[in-house]
């Protein structure tokens, strides 16, 4: 029996796709495999476990969701050259222009999502030995953001990650269960949208985040993504006075008062003023964490 008889279908698609963008990329070239890591405060992101001390003041969760679009990933060398990771199509996880990261899977307290994860960005590109960066966008290209999900090729066709009241997507999915409240959500798009989709539409607040690494070897560092950093500014006990507040939590909605407390740590100053002073705090690099 041979490797790929070995495996299921779907397996046996992904490693021949990977072997063929192998044979395939051009002398000089490299595919390379980007790991995230998802974890709270520390601990490992699981969908089984339940995290003490989360936001301020501290409280206990357990997680629901975790998912997210990146989009313009960049790897920088040490001259400063900015370098594109050619993203490697995969039917499932990736187009050329889009991936989505997945953490949440049907276990646990997580049960709206998929049965599988995801935390690799695949792609090609020359293969310098002096990268010492990467870039990337939270976000989905604004040229994409408003297609019919129903028809968009993947991973544009979660409709989990869809909004059908802005007819675009979540960039960020980010949702907790509070024992001593109830659900706290975080949904991170762009907001303020009008027009007809998707070519006569524009949106006030695009809320895209770019993400900046120093000291980063993409065939060795992880990027590490922690809710709990995310979630540090934020009262996830607090009960809203559902009148004036209707969302436990934020969807990117101009008018909720807890969104600018989730926004901030990565970076955007909410309601479409761009970055903030101060660094986003929710994305590091791991050393050695790609062998993980």
């Amino acid at each position: 029996m041979g490797l790929l008889d070995a495996l299921t279908p779907r397996a046996a698609s992904l490693l021949g796709a990977a072997l063929l963008l192998t044979a395939s990329c051009s002398p000089g070239e490299e595919t390379l495999s980007l790991r995230f890591v998802a974890q709270v405060n520390g601990a490992p992101f699981a969908c089984d476990a339940r995290y003490e001390g989360v936001g301020s003041p501290g409280t206990a969760v357990n997680p629901v969701d975790l998912r997210l679009y990146v989009h313009g990933v960049t790897l920088v060398r040490a001259g400063g050259e900015r370098v594109p990771l050619a993203l490697t199509p995969d039917g499932l996880w990736q187009s050329d222009t889009v991936a989505l990261l997945d953490f949440e899977r049907r276990l646990g307290t997580c049960q709206g999502g998929s049965d599988e994860t995801n935390a690799l960005v695949v792609g090609a590109a020359p293969d310098h030995d002096d990268y010492v960066g990467l870039e990337f966008t939270l976000g989905v290209p604004l040229e994409e953001n408003h297609l019919d999900q129903a028809t968009a090729e993947a991973p544009l066709n979660v409709a989990g990650m869809w909004w059908s009241w802005e007819a675009g997507y979540r960039f960020l999915r980010v949702e907790v269960d509070v024992p001593a409240n109830e659900r706290f959500v975080f949904h991170l798009g762009s907001t303020g949208c009008s027009g007809t989709p998707p070519d006569d539409f524009t949106c006030n607040h695009e809320n895209l985040v770019t993400i900046a690494l120093d000291d980063f070897d993409p065939r060795a560092d992880a990027v590490v993504l922690d809710v709990g950093a995310l979630l540090a500014g934020s009262d996830l006990a607090h009960v809203n006075d559902k009148d004036e507040d209707p969302v436990t939590g934020c969807m990117s909605s101009l008018d909720d008062p807890q969104c600018p407390a989730l926004t901030a740590p990565l970076g955007l100053a909410f309601g479409g003023g761009g970055p903030t002073e101060s660094p986003q705090t929710v994305f590091r690099v791991e050393p050695g964490g790609a062998a993980q």
